[in-house]
């Protein structure tokens, strides 16, 4: 009885220090319970931005790949002209019409053409001949056995032509006629961020456009197609040494999309993981398909066997993060990393197909 009576008191003395204590120190935290806080997790922003460096840097690397790939154009033709009104250039008046070649057109030729088409071919084109037809003000196109033309030939692309001024900020390359050597006009190529290209065209005002020819030729640049390739890993090792040194190692691992709860001694949030699985599975499915593509350079019609072995290839990634055993904390039920192996499947998909794109460029 007496030792009973005795830890009843004791416990309660001892309450009533610590909550003297209380008053002059801060309040005692638990400790910090990691499993416990795996579950939900930290989300931060800062996370999920960092998680999609090497998505993005890839598109970015695809995207200017484009560039690299050649590309012969025997005949781009259009008759779609718009009025845009009167502009006075290097003191003369002129009447400007508009030619959108956002797309590609032409007469009935050619499928290769159409793939490969992009407007900035025009600058970035080795040989660019741009040929236009007027009629007069009575409609003819004809006058003394000679048609109304006007030709732009530049050896180095449009924007490396000879025979230019520049007006008012903007760069009008001469029309001459190809025989008489005649005085036509000006052409200018023009392209807003979210407008489409379109050529400009000032002619003198008893004259106005009605066709548009291009030839052009885009020889391959190899060298430039690697360089695109190998800027994405520099540029994710910079990243992570730069997050390295300013004491960021959790960005780092994002990042790197690591995707083990064990790899973070910081709250990663489900969702987290999820995602990089995904990411992770997505970028390797990418690099192995384009090792494949680039070793065989791209030619699947006289490899019938790269199909099916580009998709094992694609597929493998997340499949292996499927079989994948994971150290998990004890709350946690589902793993994420099941859900991030089966929603990036189709994704994989895609980027069979963006590593094959990178390889051949939009005309294979």
């Amino acid at each position: 009885m007496e030792e009973e009576w005795w830890h009843p008191l004791e416990t309660d003395h001892t309450a009533a220090d610590d909550s003297g204590s209380n008053m002059n120190d801060e309040p005692l935290r638990p400790p910090h319970d990691k499993e416990g806080s795996l579950k939900e997790g930290r989300f931060s922003i800062a996370f999920l931005l960092a998680c999609f460096t090497m998505p993005l840097l890839i598109s970015i690397s695809i995207y200017f790949s484009t560039y690299t790939h050649g590309l012969e154009v025997e005949r781009f033709a259009m008759r779609e002209v718009e009025y845009m009104g009167n502009e006075a250039i290097d003191d003369s008046e002129y009447s400007l019409y508009s030619l959108n070649i956002e797309d590609y057109k032409s007469y009935g030729c050619c499928a290769d053409e159409d793939r490969g088409w992009y407007p900035e071919l025009l600058n970035t084109a080795e040989d660019v001949t741009i040929s236009l037809k007027f009629v007069d003000q009575d409609g003819n196109r004809w006058m003394d056995g000679r048609q109304y033309s006007g030709t732009a030939h530049c050896p180095d692309g449009l924007n490396e032509c000879e025979g230019y001024i520049v007006d008012d900020g903007t760069r009008w390359v001469e029309l001459n006629h190809g025989y008489w050597g005649e005085h036509m006009g000006y052409i200018s190529y023009e392209r807003g961020f979210f407008t489409d290209a379109n050529l400009i065209v000032a002619t003198q005002q008893s004259y106005a456009p009605y066709e548009l020819e291009i030839e052009l030729y885009k020889m391959d640049q190899p060298g430039l197609l690697l360089f695109t390739i190998a800027i994405v890993p520099a540029a994710v090792i910079v990243a992570t040494r730069i997050a390295e040194k300013l004491g960021k190692k959790e960005i780092q691992k994002v990042v790197l999309l690591r995707d083990e709860y064990e790899d973070f001694e910081f709250d990663i949030s489900y969702f987290q993981i999820l995602l990089n699985t995904l990411l992770r599975s997505v970028v390797f499915s990418y690099y192995l398909t384009l090792v494949m593509w680039y070793l065989i350079d791209g030619d699947w019609w006289n490899n019938p066997i790269a199909m099916p072995m580009g998709l094992i290839l694609a597929l493998y990634p997340p499949f292996a993060a499927l079989g994948k055993e994971r150290k998990l904390p004890e709350i946690v039920q589902v793993r994420p990393q099941l859900w991030g192996a089966l929603l990036s499947i189709p994704f994989c998909l895609i980027a069979f197909s963006a590593s094959l794109f990178t390889i051949v460029g939009p005309a294979g």
